[in-house]
């Protein structure tokens, strides 16, 4: 081996170490970096020419090794849009809200509201869209339920719009007459014939306003028979029948009455109302409550995260609708993924394809099928960085470092020994 030769080894062993140093610090430096995975430089030996059984000119060669299939830290927060994904898979990230750029995956699940493209409402009035982004910009991907719950993972996914004007046409934005109805009182067994008691209640019309009627409760001649009759605003009696309370002053369990309302517009309401609470018992009257379905126009008032990655929405008319669900990407080798600016992952030859799969929530209705993961809703996935392999590791890096260092400057004196053999 030509003297010179001999710097190859540690001029390979220096720039090996400086590798491992620069994974290390990267791995430190995020140690509290949303979804960061950490990776590590690993060394394999570099043989060269081989005569007999000498070989020429050593040394080692580097490549990286990834551990982004290992769970980083959860953390707990007050953020309703952070969300962790407890087990395996990756957010779909789009650089697109119409799903047309260039597809990413990430852990980072610390999102925020964005503004999207321009648009007009149904009035005429300008408004901005709205998506949920990473930190980057780049736009969260889920699916939208049918009617019935289900997820068709076979469909594109779509971005995650949350602004009012989308959620206009939504099923429980809008007005449902009332159905059913129930009201509980009390009159009293001593009322005399003809004296009468009354509650107010109200309902829901089609288009969501409350139409008002009073339930008047008129004693017969007969003992424990009263005449139940509904009155609305209007003043026009739409329903009249005789009820008979038994020995205890209880109707039959499913006593009910179909009670049709006409409102001033010419609008009709027709609504079962139960009348089971209803008990005629001592001297008092005492109306309990009066309980109903239907309700007025809603609009969305804020969403939350669920644990299995379903978008619920609250509307301002007391009624909840999924408005997403979040899939998660699965990979057959989520190390060979190829890192990206912003903490993000794209699929290669090394990764595979991804899966799209739907999360458990583990109740007695769940539209999923897998449970090998789970998300948590106002939390943050950390880094998976371990500190103290890390300093471990940095330890011994100098100290290979330092060893090949020493050895470049041995080398360097005997080749300036060789040198000085010509004087």
């Amino acid at each position: 081996m030509p003297i010179y030769g001999m710097f190859a080894a540690p001029t390979l062993g220096m720039l090996g170490q400086e590798s491992a140093f620069s994974s290390i610090s990267q791995n430190l430096t995020n140690m509290n970096t949303g979804g960061y995975k950490a990776q590590a430089t690993t060394f394999k030996t570099f043989l060269g020419r081989t005569q007999g059984n000498s070989r020429d000119n050593g040394g080692l060669l580097t490549q990286t090794r990834n551990y982004i299939d290992q769970q980083g830290v959860i953390n707990s927060s007050i953020n309703k849009l952070d969300l962790a994904i407890d087990g395996r898979g990756f957010y779909v990230m789009n650089t697109r809200s119409d799903g047309t750029g260039d597809t990413f995956y990430t852990r980072d699940g610390q999102f925020e509201q964005i503004s999207g493209p321009p648009g007009v409402d149904g009035n005429g009035n300008d408004f901005n869209e709205a998506y949920l982004a990473d930190k980057n910009g780049n736009f969260l991907h889920g699916f939208i339920p049918a009617a019935d719950g289900s997820i068709n993972l076979n469909a594109a996914p779509v971005a995650i719009r949350v602004d009012q004007e989308f959620f206009d046409t939504a099923v429980q934005a809008q007005p449902a007459a009332t159905q059913n109805a129930s009201v509980a009182l009390n009159i009293p067994s001593t009322t005399v014939p003809g004296a009468f008691h009354e509650a107010n209640a109200s309902v829901f019309d089609a288009d969501g306003n409350l139409e008002a009627f009073s339930i008047k409760m008129t004693r017969s001649g007969n003992p424990q028979e009263f005449n139940l009759s509904i009155i609305p605003s209007n003043g026009t009696s739409t329903t009249s029948s005789t009820l008979t309370f038994d020995g205890t002053g209880k109707l039959p369990r499913g006593t009910t009455e179909n009670v049709t309302i006409v409102s001033n517009t010419g609008l009709t309401t027709t609504f079962d109302l139960d009348l089971t609470n209803l008990s005629a018992i001592g001297e008092d009257f005492n109306f309990f409550g009066f309980d109903r379905d239907g309700r007025t126009k809603g609009f969305l008032s804020n969403f939350e995260f669920d644990a299995s990655g379903r978008i619920r929405g609250n509307f301002s008319n007391g009624t909840t609708q999924t408005l997403y669900k979040l899939p998660i990407a699965i990979f057959a080798n989520e190390n060979g993924l190829d890192r990206k600016q912003g903490n993000l992952f794209e699929q290669s030859i090394l990764s595979g394809i991804p899966q799209l799969q739907q999360v458990n929530d583990d109740s007695p209705n769940a539209d999923a099928v897998v449970q090998f993961a789970a998300f948590r809703p106002f939390s943050q996935e950390l880094s998976n960085t371990n500190v103290q392999f890390e300093f471990s590791n940095l330890m011994i890096t100098q100290s290979a470092y330092n060893s090949s260092a020493m050895l470049f400057k041995t080398i360097d004196e005997m080749t300036q020994t060789v040198a000085n053999l010509k004087s």
